[in-house]
């Protein structure tokens, strides 16, 4: 799907779907050894999850799953998940597959801004380098989350 098409379709959902409410439902850091030294990479997922609610309402979470693996060692030597939800809603009707997908475009750019600025506080707080995630690429990330042969979810 072209770059163009991508971009209607997030100012569509922008414009037709608004997250009222987050909430932090989840956080978890485990650090594994005291000490951390030498070099870190960290491996970074997310998954998302959309509940339907009332008419025009649905849920939608993001988990964010940061491994920081030890280069020299391989192991993991912090693990953190953290999910946000947000409640999302649109003043019009919408049939509840294309509110599923309108949610699903905004899921990410609207909910890991507050996942990675807690991320980022709770490690700065610790005794290990802070932890920064990347910015989101939106448009390229919608393109590689809809199906090729349709550009529909």
């Amino acid at each position: 799907m072209d770059k163009e098409k991508l971009f209607e379709d997030y100012k569509y959902s922008r414009m037709k779907i608004q997250m009222k409410n987050t909430y932090l439902e989840d956080v978890t850091i485990e650090k594994e050894n005291e000490e951390l030294e030498g070099d870190y990479i960290n491996e970074i997922t997310f998954q998302k999850k959309i509940e339907l609610k009332e008419e025009s309402s649905a849920k939608g979470y993001l988990r964010t799953q940061v491994k920081s693996r030890n280069l020299e060692t391989d192991e993991v030597d912090v693990h953190i998940e953290v999910t946000y939800s947000g409640v999302f809603y649109s003043d019009d009707y919408m049939e509840p597959t294309a509110l599923e997908r309108w949610v699903d475009i905004q899921l990410v750019p609207q909910l890991l801004s507050y996942n990675r600025s807690l991320i980022t506080s709770l490690t700065s707080q610790m005794d290990i380098e802070p932890i920064n995630l990347p910015t989101v690429d939106v448009l390229e990330s919608i393109g590689k989350n809809m199906p090729e042969e349709t550009g529909e979810k």
